[in-house]
C-alpha cells in the first residue's frame, strides 16, 4: 500500500470503513461472490462483490443481474453457496460468507 501520510491507525493494524482486515486499501482488492455447480465440476457463476460478499446489484449488467437472482434462487438445488475469492484467484483462495437469501 502506497499513501503520502498513512493514518495512524495503520500502524496500529486496524482498519477502517475504506479498509479491509488485511489493512489493503478496499479500492485496490476485488473479491467475486462464487456460486459453483453441485453436479457439473467446474461450472458456476461469479459476481463482482465487496470483502463481505455483498454484490451491488445496480451496477450489473442486465445478463449478470438475471444470472445473479437466477444463482441465488437454486442454491442448494443446483449450486453450492456462495463463497467470497479474491477475483483473479482460482478456487483456492476461498473464504465463506453468510448470504442472507431474500425471499426463501
Amino acid at each position: 500500500m502506497i499513501t503520502s501520510s498513512p493514518s495512524p491507525r495503520a500502524h496500529r493494524g486496524e482498519h477502517g470503513p475504506d479498509r479491509d482486515s488485511a489493512g489493503v486499501a478496499a479500492s485496490q482488492t476485488r473479491y467475486e461472490l462464487r456460486f459453483t455447480s453441485l453436479f457439473n465440476r467446474g461450472r458456476g457463476y461469479a459476481f463482482p462483490c465487496d470483502v463481505q460478499g455483498h454484490v451491488y446489484i445496480d451496477e450489473l449488467t442486465d445478463r449478470a443481474r438475471t444470472n445473479y437472482l437466477f444463482a441465488r434462487a437454486v442454491v442448494g438445488t443446483e449450486l453450492s453457496a456462495p463463497t467470497v475469492s479474491l477475483a483473479g484467484s482460482g478456487f483456492g483462495s476461498q473464504f465463506n460468507v453468510t448470504l442472507a437469501l431474500i425471499g426463501r
